[in-house]
């Protein structure tokens, strides 16, 4: 899945305007890099009578907090890009003799609080993903298409019929202006996401496969270079669709094996790194996938320390976490194809995982960072600067030089960032005005400012249970 994403901690303007924002502090101030957001359920079956998102510090490997959430088949989790709401599809069927009505929709919850805010019911939901502002949460609802919740009122805002077709996964387009709907019979929906109207059905053709091949592709992704992914578990295909010209460009279609289907068809299964300019799928012969689309070839790993489950990949696209069945976790290093087995425990296995989506540093409003933490500083490119024209040996941010940089497309609009971590027991602030300033390679002066409240604490990370009155 692709969903909306934004870097925090200390985010920078691009141009010479600057604004500061900075990470969580909930008791004590936090400092994580990332964050793994995981959808569980204690029966993969069905119906289930305990679902729970756990939330995981992926630096320190510990589980910040858990949240019960809504019975039923759980399909689908969104995490706004502020981490603030989680945004759960399900369906519930109650049991026999249950008076319970059936119903189905998505229920959110407020991530401080574990609180239910709302569920908003709605016809078969399965699939979904958030804009990157966090303003749009876009749902599958079975043959009623697809629908736009605004997530200010929490009401539905706008939506599109797909009937008879069936949406099976979607996808959002890095610069946020179109969805991709992987569509049963075979075809992708390209769709405006402003005004949710059809803008073309590309029919996916399987040429020399197996009639049943191709007919429900299971999952969709963007790619960084205008290319729709579609997987096809059925036979292990990976179709592609180029957004221009609206037309499936067979002679890059990677033929995998031909297997008879996932055994765990989940909607996150398809990945894309635009680090690597690789996707990544789970196989049900318990192998990883690892494809280039652009060179139409693929390899296979295995040696999971378990039954490969779910995997979610990291913001830099560098790493690959996978949950197993055992409920234990994976590693796998995307760059150097090394494994890590067993690197952490969910504390609610054996339950399993459902759906996963790893967030960069939060964004939540804040009133300091942790003593021994790091702070991730972001300029973004815009029409005024190049981050990438940046000499990193100028920054200098409250006295602190960056202790490593690098280009990332943050806000995905197709130029690249410059993204910098600084030690914040460097920066001398102590609650004063903390500058960033940094020059380009053509004499240009940046600088930004905003107050920065250092803490002089201990960074113990704690769970939801902790008494946060005794800091």
């Amino acid at each position: 899945m692709v969903y909306g994403k934004r870097l925090a901690g200390i985010i920078l303007a691009a141009g010479f305007t600057f604004f500061l924002t900075m990470g969580p502090v909930t008791g004590v101030a936090a400092q994580s890099d990332t964050r793994l957001y995981a959808l569980m359920t204690s029966s993969i079956l069905g119906w289930s009578s305990e679902n729970v998102i756990e939330i995981v510090d992926l630096d320190t490997l510990t589980t910040i907090r858990s949240i019960p959430v809504v019975a039923g088949a759980v399909e689908s989790l969104a995490v706004s890009p502020d981490e603030n709401r989680l945004y759960v599809t399900f369906n519930f069927t109650p049991p026999r003799n249950d008076p319970r009505p059936w119903r189905s929709g998505v229920a959110i919850y407020d991530v401080q609080s574990g609180n239910e805010i709302t569920t908003i019911l709605l016809p078969l939901a399965k699939d979904s993903v958030i804009s990157a502002d966090g303003s749009t949460l876009y749902v599958t609802a079975g043959d009623e298409g697809i629908i736009a919740i605004d997530t200010t009122t929490d009401t539905i805002s706008r939506s599109l019929s797909t009937s008879p077709d069936y949406p099976i996964s979607i996808a959002l387009s890095p610069d946020g202006r179109t969805l991709a709907l992987a569509m049963s019979p075979a075809s992708l929906y390209l769709v405006d996401a402003d005004t949710l109207t059809l803008l073309n059905q590309v029919p996916v053709t399987n040429l020399g496969e197996p009639a049943y091949c191709g007919t429900s592709p299971n999952d969709v992704v963007f790619t960084d270079t205008g290319v729709v992914l579609l997987w096809d578990s059925n036979c292990d295909n990976l179709y592609q669709v180029d957004v221009a010209s609206a037309n499936q460009d067979t002679a890059k279609t990677i033929y995998s094996g031909r297997d008879t289907g996932l055994l765990f068809n989940y909607n996150n299964m398809l990945l894309y790194s635009s680090t690597t300019a690789q996707s990544f799928v789970l196989k049900e012969s318990e192998e990883l996938a690892v494809m280039d689309p652009a060179g139409v070839s693929f390899r296979f790993f295995d040696g999971f320390g378990a039954t490969p489950f779910v995997p979610a990949l990291s913001p830099d696209g560098e790493k690959l976490y996978i949950a197993l069945f055992d409920g234990t976790l994976d590693r796998f290093d995307v760059l150097t194809r090394q494994l890590a087995h067993g690197i952490f425990t969910f504390s609610n296995a054996p339950f399993k995982v459902r759906d996963a989506h790893i967030l960069p540093m939060t964004t939540q409003a804040a009133t300091g960072i942790c003593l021994s933490g790091k702070v991730p500083v972001v300029v973004f490119s815009s029409g005024d600067i190049d981050a990438d024209d940046i000499r990193i040996e100028s920054m200098d941010f409250g006295g602190a030089a960056p202790l490593n940089c690098r280009m990332r497309d943050v806000n995905r609009d197709g130029d690249k960032d410059l993204v910098c971590k600084f030690r914040s027991s460097d920066i001398a602030s102590g609650g004063a005005e903390a500058v960033l300033r940094a020059e380009t390679y053509d004499g240009r002066q940046l600088r930004g400012s905003d107050i920065l409240n250092v803490i002089d604490r201990n960074c113990v990370r704690r769970n939801q249970h902790d008494d946060d009155s005794k800091d």
